[in-house]
């Protein structure tokens, strides 16, 4: 029975059950739609029928992947904002029977907000289905999160990671969903009951939202446009030529249904080890995905690294038309950002990319790596802070207004080679000792000394005394000043489709043409 219906939410009844839909286009929310689940769940409070609602997708491909970007003209309307959401959740919350939300696919941003404010959830463990907070929650799931698992924060979290950090209740691969779901259903029939709230939160809940509000009012980001999800891999049969660079997205292809052909099986088979140690793949369909690689067969599209330098770029090319297209493809691991250039076959290999799970962006003419430059640039900035002696935590902590990840952890991350491609200053510190970990050694005081002896003027502290407060509020003011200032510095060259490039990978970027007090504005990535 249909109790409440418009074009992106409805709800439906049966046997006691109340399922709401979300079936938002680009799978994310803006205030219209917020607004829109407010007046369903007022629909369900006011039903004296209905002892459980179910809050889930319509779309299979996502559950709900983050907030739709929004522009505010006054800082007023961007806490109105935040306000109507959080009263949106906050009526979910409070509901006077048990909420489920079935998370079916990713779950960023608003989505992990809208979960969280359910009682119970259940994640069907895919390889493309991860948990995130996003870069800067606004609905009160900062506090939610806190009295759940103990964490402000949890990173992006597979199905299963989520359910063994407690944020889900139970994760499960897509063959069990309809009977976990129907099961769980079963035991809430049998005994509905509310999850209780911790009575002592009250006081760090009113504190963390608080101080979530005044961050969302803050930040200042560059958007990415739309974060679309995608359905499995079409059969299209991807061939790697000697080009390590594109590993990773051959292993995440594979795993998504495709075939790769490629001249080392076994580096795609040791990367596709990580997804079955995360819990996104089960054992069956981990061998199922090895079974997909192999080294002979022809293939639609050809990857080809131009060099063999860690970070060159890829020549994808098209058969049987042999249109080329140029692939940058991520310095980071965690990155999902692929630049390529534009042209008639560009959209054919975008598709291909967007299809494993990663973001393409073109860019003019050739790809200039625009995230590379970028990261060259802060990492060494904290090189240069590192030999002025400043303190390496404090460096990393502070390094949070230009990076989602720390920098000097990130530039460990790397590794030598790759680094040193992209920061020459970097060669003489690796050449003298610190190859394997540049700055998070067990040292800290020799790396200081080391950084003296390279680069002058010389370290500010070289002894083992920690800094006082006061020093260290003096420290963090310049370390982030100088850190957003040489990225300032290097966006200007990289136009609109490098600031994308960079926001994906994890680069926050200040905001350069808009003059300090004209319009406020908050675009999020999911």
């Amino acid at each position: 029975m249909m109790l409440f219906e418009t074009d992106t939410v409805w709800v439906e009844a049966a046997n006691r059950v109340a399922t709401l839909w979300l079936n938002c286009p680009g799978t994310r929310l803006n205030a219209a739609r917020i607004a829109e689940v407010g007046q369903a769940v007022e629909i369900v409070r006011t039903n004296p029928f209905l002892e459980i609602l179910v809050v889930r997708s319509a779309r299979p491909t996502a559950f709900c992947t983050g907030f739709e970007p929004e522009v505010f003209a006054t800082e007023a309307d961007a806490h109105e904002y935040a306000t109507a959401g959080r009263r949106v959740l906050k009526q979910l919350a409070e509901l006077p029977i048990p909420t489920l939300a079935f998370i079916d696919g990713p779950c960023h941003a608003a989505g992990l907000e809208l979960a969280l404010a359910c009682d119970y959830r259940l994640a069907v463990a895919t390889p493309d289905a991860t948990l995130s907070h996003g870069e800067s929650p606004c609905w009160g799931g900062t506090a939610r999160l806190r009295n759940l698992i103990g964490r402000d924060s949890i990173g992006t979290l597979t199905a299963r990671e989520a359910k063994a950090a407690g944020l889900v209740d139970h994760a499960f691969c897509r063959r069990r969903a309809k009977v976990e779901l129907r099961t769980f259903l079963d035991r809430l029939e049998d005994r509905p009951r509310k999850r209780r709230q911790p009575w002592f939160g009250w006081r760090r809940t009113l504190r963390l939202d608080a101080e979530e509000l005044a961050a969302f009012l803050k930040i200042r980001r560059v958007g990415t446009g739309d974060v679309r999800t995608h359905s499995p891999c079409d059969g299209t049969v991807i061939e790697l030529r000697n080009c390590p660079q594109a590993v990773p997205f051959a292993a995440e292809y594979a795993l998504r249904g495709g075939t790769v052909v490629t001249n080392y099986p076994a580096a795609v088979h040791e990367r596709l080890a990580e997804p079955w140690a995360r819990g996104r793949a089960t054992p069956l369909e981990l061998e199922q995905a090895r079974g997909r690689v192999r080294t002979t067969g022809p293939a639609k599209l050809v990857l080809e690294s131009e060099s063999a330098e860690p970070l060159a770029i890829v020549r994808a090319t098209l058969a049987p038309y042999r249109q080329a297209v140029r692939v940058g493809f991520p310095v980071l691991a965690e990155s999902t950002a692929v630049e390529l250039t534009g042209g008639a076959a560009s959209a054919s290999v975008a598709g291909v990319l967007a299809a494993a799970g990663f973001t393409p962006v073109v860019v003019d003419n050739a790809p200039k790596l625009a995230v590379r430059p970028l990261l060259a640039a802060v990492w060494d900035e904290a090189v240069r802070l590192v030999a002025e002696g400043f303190p390496i935590d404090l460096i990393d902590d502070a390094s949070g207004v230009v990076s989602l990840a720390p920098l000097l952890r990130s530039l460990d991350a790397v590794g030598s080679d790759t680094a040193m491609s992209l920061v020459p200053r970097l060669r003489p510190f690796a050449e003298a000792g610190l190859r394997e970990v540049f700055y998070h050694a067990d040292r800290p005081r020799e790396a200081n000394a080391l950084a003296q002896l390279l680069l002058s003027p010389g370290p500010r502290l070289m002894t083992n005394e920690e800094p006082d407060e006061r020093e260290c509020d003096v420290m963090r003011t310049e370390i982030e000043a100088r850190l957003t200032g040489r990225l300032r510095a290097e966006l200007e060259g990289v136009g609109e489709g490098g600031q994308r490039v960079a926001v994906t990978a994890g680069l926050i970027l200040p905001e350069i043409l808009p003059p300090a007090g004209e319009r406020f504005s908050r675009r999020r990535v999911a």
